[in-house]
């Protein structure tokens, strides 16, 4: 299992990053939208407030998050 905790302090836990993204998205009220207009809105605030590009696949979303430092990831046994 997957574990991202964000710097609010919010923990989602899934089995893959798609799960995860899904997740954030759900806490975030988007659980209508797909996962790719959660990241694209996500991707669009992160560009206005802090001037970085952030890419909107499952993967590469979380890896962005990761090295900006608006989470961190580990794995569960």
């Amino acid at each position: 299992m997957i574990r991202v905790v964000t710097l609010s302090g919010e923990h989602f836990v899934g089995g893959n990053r798609v799960r995860i993204v899904q997740q954030m998205r759900d806490a975030a009220w988007m659980w209508g939208d797909k996962k790719k207009v959660y990241m694209e809105a996500v991707a669009t605030r992160v560009l206005d407030q802090r001037g970085i590009a952030i890419r909107t696949t499952a993967n590469e979303f979380i890896d962005d998050l990761i090295r900006i430092g608006y989470v961190k990831e580990s794995k569960d046994d």
